[in-house]
């Protein structure tokens, strides 16, 4: 536990900054740069623990408060800086449906909880799709900085049991962090199989992999390995580092085991370091040129993400040219130099200073780091507040313009619709439709089932007391349709029941699946529950719709999927239950209709997108399925949703979609005409029973715990 500055340490922060630069800058020269986080995890798990055990065994406490001080004085005024930026930033060069998203992570990273809110938003279908925000890499910080508060708890309570229990305080911290550190690593393998979303920003999965620098540095002080040793750590962990570069992808299920791979390789560097001898691996981290990169890289990480974020919207590209590569990568160096040195360390400077004097002022100046992180919390908050208090003030001004009445949304294309009722507005409607609308009902756990449950979550629409019953079952683009069927049912007297599972249609296997299969195992027993379900419920119609699955894979994959939806459908079908698919929605990668028309210069021309540049040119999966079994009734309004092969962005005062593949509430709803004029010559008995049932509540309602309003 020495505390001798080690150079080569720098040496592995450089590769780990750098490394996740090129990555952010271009994921395919580097695909598993994003592992460059893992190192930084180690890496502060050895530092940090070096430093708190040394005063624990040493003294039998820790003054956790000046801990904390040193890591406000360290991490604080730099990302706050950042924060602040990014504010202003977001003003000139985000589009308004981005405000509300950016206010709330620039308050959650600096109250370190941005991990936990990109948790939630991943598995949020309002936001599982949405453009990345400028502040998404403060996730690794708040797991680092929660780590920070946590470790010197643990530390404290091992050596105080260790001292009731007369056992050696070492060996004590040895056991308590090895116990956490294989716990965590379990966890992380289970969850990143079954809720790979949360899994990836948790800090209960990384926990283990900042516990493997701090168990390297327990055990460390008591091993030293010869030269030859140091030399086969230092290049093996460097070539586990530069393999988990390569071999790792943005597909691989991450964290979980396959994070051993730097992770591992890290730990044996630094091991490698610590000999009687400096071997050679250690004398080219510990190059100068080297080890200045990983002085600044903390600023460094903190910079780049958002300067490539504002690049690509100052351009109007999600990808940077070769040229803007490179100048945002100068600039990020250089900004990340100057914030070195004009924030960070004028900081540690000023710190240092009032602890080497032992006078009562520089006491209470120990003491400021406390009210420091107040005030720097405080400004980030006020830059949120304010930049969420501009956005109020654009909506009001802009939705005077706008209202129910002015946005007839895809009924404007309906034959029937009198457009003599359509006056002369804005085509393009306020920013509030999506910037400041609560998460649509059918998009929550209500109707929707998440990642890793097996629960069949269900909801209801339409005609409650509805004489017919119509079960809507699939994905999130199945639970899109509803309010479509909602307004069908509520004027035919339906009931209409949803069932829903996030990244989960209606499929059955013909056997086990293997490695690239689109869906997960909760969703294959999701699916496996249906049939009961159906059963139970006895509906007159079932109704699906999914999202493109598979797009990545060879046609014979595409063949199995295809099979295993007709699987699926036929024994649905083969219940008496019949069955009406509508065709999958186009998919524009990466583009947000609403972020387009919500910038600053709105264009609903410039903002849409021809059927024939979307990333969807295959037939449609829901049509393959009909060729096989022509029973299934198809319903395809893609017409209605790019009329003349366009997908406007918005369509009668209403934006068409609110990502890269969902349909906005609003339209949905505007579509649903479209959707009755084909449903009719599908199931027509469904208009023939058009009265509402008896008032009395169901057997199923009642155990369900479904009442009505």
């Amino acid at each position: 536990m020495s505390s001798t500055r080690r150079l080569d340490i720098q040496g592995l922060r450089a590769i780990a900054v750098l490394s996740v630069l090129v990555f952010h800058l271009r994921p395919g020269w580097l695909p598993g740069g994003f592992v460059g986080v893992d190192i930084f995890f180690v890496i502060s798990g050895y530092l940090i623990t070096s430093h708190l055990a040394k005063e624990a065994i040493g003294t039998g406490r820790v003054r956790l408060i000046r801990f904390w001080g040193r890591r406000i004085r360290r991490l604080m005024p730099a990302a706050t800086v950042v924060l602040v930026a990014t504010a202003i930033a977001t003003v000139v060069l985000l589009p308004l449906s981005q405000w509300t998203t950016v206010a709330t992570q620039i308050v959650a990273s600096a109250a370190s909880v941005q991990n936990w809110v990109l948790a939630g938003s991943s598995v949020s279908y309002l936001h599982a799709t949405e453009l990345p925000s400028p502040l998404q890499h403060f996730w690794s910080l708040s797991v680092e900085e929660q780590f920070y508060l946590a470790l010197p708890l643990v530390i404290v309570g091992a050596v105080f049991a260790a001292a009731r229990g007369r056992w050696r305080s070492i060996a004590t911290l040895r056991a308590v962090i090895t116990v956490l550190a294989v716990a965590s690593l379990i966890y992380s393998v289970v969850a990143s199989s079954t809720i790979p979303e949360i899994a990836y920003f948790s800090t209960f999965t990384r926990a283990w992999e900042l516990l493997i620098g701090s168990a390297l540095a327990l055990w460390l002080p008591s091993i030293r390995p010869t030269r030859a040793w140091s030399r086969g750590l230092a290049l093996g962990g460097l070539a586990a580092i530069a393999l988990s570069l390569v071999v790792i992808t943005g597909s691989t299920v991450f964290p979980g085991s396959v994070a051993l791979l730097p992770t591992l390789g890290v730990a044996a560097v630094i091991a490698g370091g610590s000999g009687v001898e400096v071997s050679r691996v250690q004398r080219v981290l510990e190059w100068r040129p080297v080890t200045w990169v990983g002085d600044i890289s903390y600023s460094l990480y903190l910079w780049h993400w958002p300067a490539i974020v504002f690049a690509a919207a100052l351009l109007g590209t999600p990808t940077l040219s070769r040229r803007a590569v490179v100048i945002v990568a100068a600039g990020s160096v250089v900004v990340a130099w100057v914030s070195t040195r004009f924030v960070e360390r004028a900081f540690q400077t000023h710190a240092a200073g009032a602890a080497d004097s032992n006078d009562s002022r520089s006491r209470r100046i120990r003491r400021h780091p406390l009210l420091l992180g107040g005030a720097l919390l405080a400004v980030s908050a006020l830059a949120a507040g304010l930049l969420q208090a501009d956005l109020v003030r654009v909506v009001d001004e802009q939705r005077v313009a706008t209202s129910d009445a002015n946005s007839p949304g895809a009924r404007l294309l309906d034959p029937a619709f009198d457009r003599s009722t359509f006056p002369d507005v804005p085509t393009v409607p306020g920013p509030d439709v999506l910037a400041l609308q609560t998460l649509e009902r059918q998009l929550t756990e209500e109707c929707l089932a998440l990642d890793g449950t097996v629960g069949i979550a269900r909801c209801e629409a339409g005609d409650p007391d509805g004489g017919s019953t119509v079960l809507l079952l699939g994905d999130s683009h199945a639970a899109m349709w509803l309010p479509a069927l909602d307004e069908i049912g509520a004027r035919e007297h339906w009931r209409v029941v949803l069932a829903a599972k996030r990244s989960c249609p209606l499929i059955r296997p013909d056997g086990p699946v293997g490695d690239g299969y689109p869906v997960t195992q909760s969703c294959l027993a999701w699916n496996a529950a249906i049939p009961d379900f159906v059963n139970d419920l006895h509906p007159d119609l079932v109704v699906t719709s999914p999202m493109w699955y598979a797009l990545d894979q060879p046609p014979q994959f595409v063949d199995a999927i295809v099979g295993d939806y007709a699987r699926q459908y036929e024994t649905i079908q083969a219940a008496g239950y019949p069955m009406v698919a509508i065709t999958e929605t186009p998919l524009f990668t990466g583009f947000s209709a609403a972020d387009c028309l919500s910038s600053s210069h709105p264009d609903v021309p410039a903002c849409s997108r021809r059927m024939n540049e979307a990333r969807v040119v295959e037939p449609s999966r829901v049509g393959l399925v009909h060729e096989r079994d022509p029973a299934l009734g198809v319903i395809d309004v893609t017409d209605v949703i790019c009329p003349e092969g366009v997908c406007y962005s918005a369509i009668g005062n209403v934006i068409s979609f609110r990502d890269d593949n969902h349909l906005t509430d609003p339209f949905a709803r505007s579509l649903a005409w479209a959707v009755d004029a084909q449903l009719r010559g599908l199931a027509p008995r469904l208009y023939d029973h058009p009265l509402p049932r008896p008032p009395a509540e169901t057997p199923d309602q009642v155990s369900s715990g479904q009442s009505r309003k």
